[in-house]
């Protein structure tokens, strides 16, 4: 579940990579993507398939790991 209010996909498992735009991100995504700015909203459950040092690989692109809970 995603903890932060606003979190930014990326491109890829880093700061340094672009962060998506809404068309970008999946259908699922953009559902969870209430302003349209390509970032998904508190409280998203994501699906994560793999992880990269601090970064999640989701769906969508990459999310920062310490934004995300267990649920």
């Amino acid at each position: 579940m995603i903890t932060a209010c606003d979190l930014s996909v990326r491109t890829g498992p880093g700061a340094n990579y672009r962060r998506k735009i809404y068309e970008e991100l999946t259908k699922n995504a953009k559902a969870h993507d209430y302003d349209k700015n390509g970032c998904l909203n508190y409280g998203t459950r994501v699906t994560i398939s793999k992880f990269d040092g601090d970064w999640a690989k989701i769906p969508s692109g990459w999310d920062a790991k310490r934004y995300l809970k267990i649920v």
